[in-house]
């Protein structure tokens, strides 16, 4: 097994078993040791954190992917590709402190009337935000090298580390404030280690000229491809990020928390997402590369018709006991406030995966630069909806925001590659496969429920997860999750075989 296969699938271990640990969490752990509202400020802490790293790394870890292979072979010019990468980052650090002594007590009180939002609280919140790029940068590095397991571990690591602060707060051994220091003691931990991991693995001696940077190294194409990747991040983060911020600031943490716990139902939905993209990506760069349409229609279509049945079969199977699963959590009742906005979210993912890998395809094309374009629009239409919507419709109003903005930017990047290179994700067998979900949820919704709510989540869930799948493999609606399936079973009839030989 080559090092890229051993590190996926140790990397894949690693996310795999962090999701069933973070459903855990999310379910059982937060609701029981945190109020709604005390969980809800420790999501603004780090989920805001998260919101200011494409600023502080200017693009800088796309750049580093895109012309490390360049200038590897040179000494000289990786040193000063590394001063490159890294003086723009230690310099928004900088004045991100600055900026925060500046006006930290302005943002203090911007948050503090209507949320659990302390003044430790915004100041841990920074300190963090200082620290999370240069954990991405190291992880980057250490990925570029084709090290992705441990960088991987270091990152959901919080998965571990987040119910134990919480079982130590629940037992009265950490204080509230404690309890937010912790938080900025695990990213002052988890930052010295990526550092510590990526200098054993790359000798990192960055130089540090602008004379040097402009004879040596393609300084204009490196700034002009660090500005797209900074502002797509930040259009991302507009589009997905800035709810937390919104929501805190309008409503306050106690709705922050209810948002937050709904938002982690709709992204375990996309879940089988990350994976497809990541095999996908490298295959749709080489199609592009030798104009294979053809397979690159196909490739898009067969996304599309996966990332379907796979997202409609999670939430289906959850939605029919989420009624069930209110029932036997922790402040269930008060969490059931959200169920609306589950609904959107999840509707608003589904959309996203159901167009299939369009945001790939396109960020691969010659006209790559649209995909920003895009992505800025749903971002202001995505902000100006929630700023409008949240004070007159609470929660439902950031749901129907994030369902339009999203509904848009999957439209304009369909009617893009469909009206440029006649490419499209849809096919008949994707108005069957929602057909025959609706259908299905119709007839398990119409069985009588059973006094205990576990024995409900179980059949509910398990009845029709099992009645969609068969019908999806005997009509080969999903042909590679028939090929995956037919593969895995010829595979575990080989090594029966050898055992009983």
């Amino acid at each position: 097994m080559g090092i890229i296969a051993r590190q996926s699938f140790k990397a894949g271990i690693v996310s795999y078993s962090s999701v069933l640990i973070g459903i855990l969490n999310q379910i059982l752990i937060f609701p029981l040791c945190f109020t709604v509202e005390e969980y809800g400020a420790i999501q603004f802490v780090l989920q805001t954190s998260v919101f200011f790293t494409p600023f502080i790394l200017f693009g800088m870890t796309t750049v580093l992917t895109r012309y490390y292979p360049k200038y590897n072979d040179s000494p000289t010019e990786k040193s000063l590709l590394f001063g490159v990468a890294i003086t723009p980052i230690f310099l928004n650090t900088l004045i991100f402190l600055i900026l925060f002594v500046l006006f930290g007590d302005i943002v203090e009180d911007k948050f503090s009337t209507r949320s659990k939002i302390t003044s430790m609280s915004i100041l841990v919140l920074f300190v963090i935000a200082t620290l999370q790029p240069w954990q991405v940068l190291s992880a980057n590095i250490a990925a570029i090298k084709g090290r992705i397991a441990i960088p991987s571990l270091l990152n959901h690591s919080i998965k571990l580390f987040l119910p134990v602060i919480a079982a130590m707060y629940f037992f009265d051994v950490f204080t509230y404030d404690q309890v937010i220091l912790s938080l900025l003691a695990y990213h002052v931990s988890i930052t010295i280690g990526h550092l510590m991991y990526t200098s054993r693995i790359e000798f990192i001696r960055p130089k540090f000229s602008l004379k040097n940077f402009r004879a040596s190294l393609d300084i204009r194409s490196i700034t002009s491809f660090a500005l797209f990747s900074m502002f797509t991040g930040v259009g991302v983060n507009l589009t997905n990020q800035i709810d937390n911020v919104m929501i805190t600031s309008i409503q306050g943490t106690y709705e922050n928390g209810l948002y937050s716990w709904s938002l982690f139902c709709a992204t375990a939905i996309a879940i089988p997402y990350t994976l497809i993209a990541a095999i996908s990506t490298p295959i749709i760069s080489k199609l592009w590369k030798n104009r294979d349409m053809n397979k690159l229609d196909l490739l898009y279509k067969s996304s599309s018709s996966t990332l379907l049945v796979l997202s409609i079969l999670l939430f289906t199977s959850f939605w029919l006991v989420i009624d069930d699963l209110f029932a036997i959590m922790p402040r269930g009742g008060e969490f059931m406030q959200a169920k609306s906005l589950v609904a959107l979210l999840c509707f608003s993912k589904i959309l996203d995966l159901g167009t299939g890998l369009n945001s790939h395809i396109l960020s691969m094309s010659k006209s790559y630069r649209k995909l920003l374009w895009y992505l800025g629009l749903a971002a202001i239409i995505n902000v100006g909806l929630n700023w409008v919507l949240i004070a007159h419709f609470g929660l439902v109003g950031c749901g129907i925001a994030t369902l339009v903005s999203i509904s848009f930017f999957n439209y304009m990047k369909y009617t893009h590659l469909k009206r440029l290179y006649n490419l499209t994700p849809f096919t008949i067998g994707s108005v069957k496969i929602i057909v025959l979900a609706i259908v299905l949820y119709s007839i398990v919704f119409l069985v009588p429920k059973t006094e205990s709510h576990f024995v409900n989540l179980f059949i509910y869930s398990g009845s029709f997860a099992l009645m969609f799948s068969f019908t999806i493999y005997r009509f080969k609606l999903s042909p590679d999750i028939n090929s995956f399936i037919d593969r895995s079973y010829n595979s575990v009839q080989q090594h029966i075989k050898k055992i009983l030989r």
